[in-house]
């Protein structure tokens, strides 16, 4: 089983079509021979995919296009809490820019939670969200985004020649 990393949509501000925009973090594209780690090499060009809306609303998943639905509401209520954080962290504490969902048992809703957070957030305008799967049992958000990924987290984690845009989805 490999972990794979998805990146789920960024900057929706431009995301009116079926696959997500270029980034717009603010962070400019390394320059050719410059790595992002010392040892790792990163090339910032990710691999494109279409959101299938349709999909999604047939997993019962939120879908871009905003509908407001019951789980919509609430996922954006729990996104409120999280996005306030990471815009006012307390005082003395690290930047809040890290959700981790988890549970003890397999079958509780983890990957669903996580995609609809993910998409959620990534409706928020000037929000990047990275989605990354680091179940290595049992990975599934690329299965359920309808991603074929060949490489993933494990992969980086053990090859530091392992270029990190190969892994990544935009």
């Amino acid at each position: 089983s490999r972990v794979r990393i998805a990146s789920v949509c960024l900057s929706t501000t431009k995301w009116s079509g079926d696959t997500c925009p270029p980034t717009t973090d603010g962070v400019p594209p390394l320059e050719p021979g410059k790595t992002s780690a010392p040892g790792r090499s990163s090339s910032r060009a990710t691999r494109q995919f279409k959101v299938d809306r349709n999909r999604l609303r047939a997993l019962g998943l939120i879908t871009p296009d905003g509908e407001r639905t019951p789980l919509a509401e609430s996922v954006r209520r729990i996104k409120r809490q999280i996005l306030a954080n990471v815009a006012k962290p307390k005082p003395g504490a690290p930047p809040a820019n890290l959700v981790m969902v988890t549970s003890a048992l397999a079958g509780e809703g983890k990957t669903f939670c996580a995609i609809n957070l993910a998409v959620s957030m990534a409706l928020e305008r000037d929000r990047t969200v990275l989605l990354v799967d680091a179940d290595v049992a049992r990975p599934s958000v690329s299965r359920v985004l309808g991603l074929h990924a060949e490489g993933g987290l494990m992969e980086v984690l053990l090859d530091r020649h392992v270029d990190l845009g190969n892994v990544l989805w935009h």
